[in-house]
């Protein structure tokens, strides 16, 4: 087995940011799931082609951003995508909605995009991937080399779980309250090739695995590699995927800004790397979805010792100062800072839903605070 079967192009810009995110498509009037994406896609200006697109779901598109220099760029680029977007939902008749898991629209009426690829996924993942009508957010952040890439995904993965809890939006599914903030990380873990990853090294080793997986016909490419934190090869990035969709446009930039400051401090060898065992690191993976920043945490650094969520949110912000200064991104995470204080965005919807008693309601509300 030859490493050679994935070469790792270097991004030419270090520590360029850029994101992903998957939004759903909901139907006016009822604000359920509507299966629109083509009509919608239709409509797509030559200039934003490849920006808002298609994805596995017909209820769902993508929205993606150019490759920017900063959090500022950023916002002002997703900004430009996300009102267009809003346009083109409305022409359609529907509401673009940015969320991870919609509460009640059940996954069984959904219709998958028309795509070889996706049909090919479907006939190989059935229900486990059929349930998966969920939207993530995902961030890439460059690197000048395959090795560096590797040694930052075997380092952030202690700081996933903070992460997630920061941005958990899913709890409800089908109707039901699943008890979880972020229940689409749960139905993630039923993929193969998922979850947390194991530490990889260095990029000989990850490029030889991938290459195994390729070979026996497994995986086409990384597409298929659904873990938390990947490398993308191709692109010449760490590609952070454990993110919910925030309710709010300032927590999604925020989230971008955190995790390039964080990739840029250890690629820097800024901190001092802590490997405690990936079923550590998966215990409070599980601690995050389920409670969110109500979690208690085992300490990476002292695995005798327990640590609330909002005091790992809090030494994770400490950690990157100096970065985020030096990239622009301080005022950003600030906004993060307000989640740790209120909530996350699954503690808000079910104040929401308790309060008007009504999927429906709730959605519009969220909908309107977008921009706030």
């Amino acid at each position: 087995m030859t490493s050679d079967v994935f070469r790792f192009t270097p991004s030419p810009q270090e520590y360029s940011l850029g994101v992903e995110v998957e939004m759903q498509l909901l139907d006016m009037q009822g604000l359920g799931l509507a299966p629109k994406a083509r009509q919608m896609l239709m409509r797509v200006p030559d200039r934003y082609a490849g920006r808002i697109k298609g994805e596995l779901y017909q209820c769902m598109f993508e929205v993606a951003s150019d490759v920017c220099n900063d959090a500022g760029e950023l916002a002002d680029n997703l900004d430009d995508l996300f009102r267009r977007a809003e346009v083109l939902a409305r022409e359609t008749g529907c509401l673009a909605f940015a969320g991870s898991l919609h509460p009640e629209s059940p996954w069984q009426k959904q219709k998958i995009s028309d795509s070889e690829r996706y049909s090919r996924l479907m006939d190989e993942l059935q229900d486990c991937g059929r349930r998966l009508i969920t939207q993530g957010l995902h961030v890439h952040v460059g690197l000048g080399s395959g090795d560096a890439a590797i040694r930052v995904c075997d380092a952030i993965r202690v700081h996933l779980p903070v992460i997630l809890a920061l941005s958990a939006s899913s709890p409800f599914f089908c109707g039901r309250d699943s008890g979880f903030d972020s229940y689409r990380s749960v139905l993630l873990e039923d993929l193969p090739r998922s979850g947390i990853p194991g530490t990889l090294k260095d990029w000989r080793r990850c490029a030889v695995l991938l290459g195994v997986l390729k070979n026996a016909g497994l995986i086409a490419g990384i597409r298929e590699i659904w873990w938390d934190v990947r490398p993308q090869p191709e692109l010449g990035t760490i590609e952070v995927r454990i993110c919910d969709v925030p309710f709010r446009f300032g927590e999604i930039i925020g989230l971008a800004a955190l995790i390039q400051a964080l990739v840029a401090t250890i690629d820097r060898g800024n901190e001092e790397p802590h490997f405690p065992g990936t079923e550590i690191v998966r215990a409070n993976k599980w601690a995050a979805a389920r409670r969110g920043m109500a979690a208690q945490f085992i300490d990476p650094a002292n695995p005798a010792r327990m640590k609330s969520a909002a005091d790992a949110a809090a030494e994770l912000f400490a950690l990157v100062h100096d970065a985020a200064r030096e990239l622009g991104g301080i005022s950003h995470i600030g906004v993060l800072r307000r989640v740790v204080r209120q909530g996350n965005g699954a503690r808000r919807l079910r104040t929401l839903i308790k309060q008007r008693d009504s999927f429906a309601a709730a959605i519009r509300e969220l909908h309107g605070e977008f921009w706030t």
